[in-house]
């Protein structure tokens, strides 16, 4: 019921026919007349609003957790938003949301359940953003117990829907290539393989930001070594130094949170890393250096949230292989004293912070320096209390 259809009801349950005129009021005076007359009978009206903006809330703290990989947390809450549908979120979207939480549990049978709910919702609504969630997800469940023609099917079935939305999705029908393509190599049909990873990097580079194709072409070469197309794996590695060389800089850079699904890793932050690490070390080791110092600042940034100590050392990486210019070595500053401010050194983020606050200065990037600036304000009263600033 909408909101003009309840404030009809009570008006004629309080026998109102219709509202006096207001004639010369402003619009303004006319609601307060409805209001003065109704004499509070909306109450019911703004309880439903305020249930459904905080039910909006604990989603939003539930996909805050998930991002975090409390996964239990997560599911404490969407399983109580799925007892009380809200606007805002579909029945469908809550359901693929808790299937894939008890997928990084592990609890597999679960997630299978879930996930065939989500189905059916879908379906009944003609969700097709739903729809798809779910197929995807299957697809993962199966890919996760080694059932990849299976697997393979249902990553069919969601691009399928994929491709026939009206704006279609570039990410999502990217991600869905690379699955293909990871389940046919399982399957040890190469050739197939290898046609769904171009299909993924023609898509990529097309639609999806320039972050995302750098690493999806160090993906792709590395599958493509591992299937002996050594001259194909190395032009890929060429084309994701060219991006990196092409795009510098490094601050104000958002990581996509994708990189686990193209990697068919879902959930596993700290493996996603692992594997990331392995490709900028090779990429390191075929000389080059100033490409790999910024993929290391890309990889320092992801492990800050699951692993403070190894995103430190991977950070001093990248300083050591980026130009000694303010360009480069401010924006790693910043980094060094984030992640030290996150392990608590809080000594050695003001180094960090001063040094980074120089060069912003230097190179009249305001912001920047602002912020820098802020951060050290805040690590002094953390230390000496508020009367410094």
């Amino acid at each position: 019921m909408t909101l003009g259809e309840k404030i009809r009801k009570v008006r004629v349950g309080k026998g109102f026919a219709q509202i006096e005129s207001t004639e010369g009021r402003a619009a303004s005076g006319v609601l307060s007349a409805i209001a003065d007359r109704l004499e509070g009978a909306l109450d019911p009206v703004t309880i439903e609003n305020e249930r459904r903006a905080q039910a909006l809330g604990r989603y939003q703290t539930a996909m805050e957790r998930k991002q975090k990989l409390d996964f239990a947390g997560a599911l404490d809450l969407l399983e109580e938003l799925l007892m009380q549908p809200f606007f805002g979120v579909s029945e469908g979207e809550l359901m693929c949301e808790t299937a894939e939480c008890y997928l990084h549990e592990g609890n597999h049978p679960e997630s299978f359940h879930w996930y065939h709910y989500a189905l059916e919702a879908a379906s009944a609504a003609q969700d097709q953003a739903a729809l798809i969630l779910a197929y995807k997800g299957l697809g993962h469940l199966e890919f996760a117990q080694g059932r990849f023609p299976y697997a393979l099917r249902h990553f069919d079935r969601a691009l399928a829907l994929s491709e026939r939305l009206p704006n279609q999705n570039g990410a999502l029908t990217t991600h869905l290539y690379v699955l293909q393509g990871l389940c046919q190599k399982r399957m040890q049909n190469m050739k197939d393989a290898m046609q769904c990873f171009r299909l993924a990097v023609s898509c990529c580079e097309g639609t999806v930001n320039r972050r995302s194709a750098v690493w999806l072409l160090l993906l792709i070469a590395r599958l493509f070594r591992e299937m002996s197309f050594e001259w194909e794996a190395k032009a890929y590695t060429e084309r994701a130094a060219s991006l990196l060389r092409e795009d510098p800089l490094l601050e104000d850079t958002d990581i996509p949170t994708h990189y686990g699904v193209l990697l068919g890793i879902p959930g596993n932050m700290e493996e996603v890393c692992k594997v990331l690490r392995e490709y900028l070390t090779r990429l390191d080791d075929e000389g080059y250096a100033f490409e790999a110092g910024i993929g290391y600042v890309e990889l320092a940034k992801m492990l800050l949230a699951v692993d403070p100590k190894q995103a430190d050392a991977v950070c001093r990486l990248a300083f050591e292989r980026l130009p000694d210019e303010p360009q480069y070595e401010s924006a790693v500053c910043a980094l060094l004293g984030e992640i030290a401010c996150k392990r608590e050194a809080y000594q050695a983020a003001l180094g960090h912070y001063q040094r980074a606050a120089d060069g912003f200065k230097q190179m009249k990037q305001a912001k920047q320096w602002a912020h820098a600036m802020q951060v050290m304000s805040w690590i002094y009263r953390k230390l000496e209390g508020a009367r410094i600033s």
